[in-house]
């Protein structure tokens, strides 16, 4: 979740694709309404990261 960059989040579909699993196999993973609703306000900040570190 930390690499989770903004263009693999698909709001509109609610999933988001995480690309570095345990398996290493890229894989989709659904979101709740909370998720999506915590993702909006997240996106306010412009970055190219989800959850920005710095």
């Amino acid at each position: 979740m930390w690499n989770l960059d903004w263009k693999d989040v698909f709001l509109k579909k609610r999933y988001a694709r995480l690309h570095e699993t345990k398996n290493v196999t890229r894989r989709d993973v659904p979101l709740s309404s909370e998720a999506i609703r915590l993702l909006k306000l997240l996106r306010r900040n412009k970055s190219v990261k989800v959850l920005n570190t710095s």
